[in-house]
């Protein structure tokens, strides 16, 4: 266990991280699956190569992409082929969408089957008084749209839409109040199933530990957990799903930053119905990867060394977005900035073994960002640790991306 001075100090990196960065190809042809129907398909001002493998001709465990066989020539040749076939990887997987890259919107919709659950990234809760009772206003229900929640259902009829909320606008001596007020909690959670009941909404991603811990300095940790667990409670008395996203409780050198043990991890995994385990961001010094292999691997086996079983529970986060590197500064980037790169007369693609990542090199420019290789890698792991996925986020990744789920 590190100092606590040090656990904080990895964990505002964390937050300062997380506010920072919200702001490829197929196998050779003795893999390639075969296909039934390819077409373009214009949505607005976007056109999209829309193909449909053959169910059945392409199974999951044939999906393994050896990095030798991705090449930057058929990522710019492929990387529009937005595949709407049917599932091939079998474990739940999560989708997030924001309105900042709304080509999720999209993705949600024409390959609705490749996904068991979209989420939305729409809704705050934050502290209110209503009629002299504190209580939970909700914002963003602005961004609600019912007509493309309509559309992902004609395409998937057993999608579970589970849109994010996150705690936002809390002062730290509010939640204090807040963790001791069950009658606060309970009207707090009531406004937040109304709403989606209202919407016709099977459950939520609820962004609330990191948050709860950092303003409370993990000092009430216990008051956390029984406010998760009567939340999911709560939910599954509405029959609804309660899906908790977490941050990694290991950091860059594999030290425990005080956010989640083990324990904690068990008993909360017995209350809800997954954890989005967010297993990315990793920052070092000299790049390294947006989610080495092995720093997933370790944050897993500490989260599951009291019981493996909860491995069921686990959305393994699976990044859709890069990082550019230069001499001053690293950036998020998305398609767009990574298509830029690669396009270029200089740009080398080189695999890190290590990470199990590929980068870009274009003059002093360095770029992570993930291909067929790097996801089939990490999909192959959650599959063999019987772990779904949650994708942050489908609106920042490449349209092929999708010949893998």
């Amino acid at each position: 266990m590190v100092a606590k001075h040090s656990t904080w100090y990895h964990i505002i990196l964390l937050i300062t991280a997380v506010i920072i960065l919200c702001e490829g190809t197929l196998s050779k042809s003795d893999r390639k699956p075969k296909i039934n129907k390819r077409k373009s398909t214009t949505i607005g001002n976007e056109a999209i190569n829309v193909v449909r493998d053959t169910p059945k001709t392409t199974e999951f465990h044939q999906l393994k992409i050896n990095p030798d066989e991705v090449s930057l020539s058929e990522v710019l040749a492929k990387h529009e082929q937005l595949d709407i076939g049917e599932k091939k990887f079998d474990m739940p997987t999560l989708g997030y969408v924001t309105p900042w890259n709304n080509h999720g919107y999209n993705v949600a919709k024409w390959a609705a089957k490749k996904f068991t659950h979209i989420s939305p990234v729409w809704f705050q809760f934050k502290p209110a008084t209503i009629d002299g009772q504190r209580t939970c206003s909700i914002g963003g229900t602005h961004d609600i749209d019912q007509g493309w929640l309509r559309d992902i259902q004609s395409n998937n009829s057993e999608i579970v839409f589970v849109p994010r909320f996150i705690m936002e606008g809390w002062m730290g001596s509010t939640v204090n109040d807040f963790l001791y007020d069950e009658m606060w909690q309970r009207r707090c959670i009531q406004a937040i199933v109304d709403l989606i009941e209202r919407n016709e909404m099977q459950g939520a991603v609820m962004e609330m530990w990191l948050q709860l811990i950092t303003m409370t300095r993990g000092q009430l940790k216990q008051e956390m957990m029984e406010l998760v667990t009567s939340w999911a409670d709560y939910f599954h008395a509405k029959d609804l799903e309660f899906i908790l996203p977490l941050n990694p409780p290991l950091n860059e050198a594999y030290e425990y930053n005080g956010i989640m043990s083990p324990e904690e991890f068990t008993e909360v995994a017995k209350h809800v119905d997954y954890i989005n385990v967010m297993l990315y961001d990793y920052h070092t010094e000299r790049p390294a990867g947006v989610a080495p292999i092995e720093w997933i691997q370790r944050n897993m086996e500490f989260l599951l060394r009291e019981s493996p079983v909860s491995s069921s529970k686990v959305l393994l986060g699976l990044n859709f977005y890069g990082f550019e590197f230069t001499a001053t500064k690293v950036e998020a980037i998305t398609s767009s900035r990574y298509l830029e790169h690669i396009k270029s007369d200089n740009a080398l693609l080189s695999w890190d073994d290590t990470a199990s990542e590929h980068f870009v090199s274009v003059g002093n420019i360095l770029c992570y960002y993930p291909t067929l290789a790097s996801l089939s890698a990490r999909l192959q792991y959650a599959k063999q640790m019987n772990m779904g996925v949650g994708i942050w986020e489908i609106g920042q990744g490449l349209n092929y991306f999708t010949s893998l789920l």
